[in-house]
């Protein structure tokens, strides 16, 4: 039998959501986590994310604190560091993209560029 500590309110009010304690008014729009395979893919992702990163750090401290009298050694260690820095911005821009996707994080403002079409049918004619 759950018993209930002095602290504890079960009838009372509510605590308030997020947006009401911060004052986020911003739709974030609905998001779509049930999606096939979504899940296991951004895990996968993420976890590429840290261990590139890892990779990136490891490597490139190797590579600045080597034996100069190593060349080859600091240059293997040197080119893992920017694969692994390239491996790791582009899985982080993927979980990024996907955070947007599904509403997890709110959506870039895109300026409307329409206007410039205009002013540059005007100035060509």
């Amino acid at each position: 039998m759950w018993q209930l500590s002095i602290g504890d309110q079960p009838d009372g009010p509510k605590p308030p959501s997020f947006a009401e304690r911060y004052g986020r008014t911003e739709d974030f729009g609905e998001r779509n986590d049930r999606e096939e395979g979504c899940g296991r893919m951004t895990k996968l992702i993420a976890i590429l994310n840290v261990v590139a990163w890892l990779c990136f750090w490891t490597f490139g401290y190797l590579a600045i604190s080597g034996d100069i009298s190593q060349p080859k050694q600091m240059t293997t260690a040197a080119l893992v560091a920017a694969l692994g820095g390239m491996i790791g911005t582009w899985t982080l821009f993927q979980l990024v993209r996907h955070a947007e996707a599904t509403g997890y994080a709110k959506r870039r403002n895109r300026a409307d560029r329409s206007h410039l079409e205009m002013e540059y049918n005007e100035e060509s004619s």
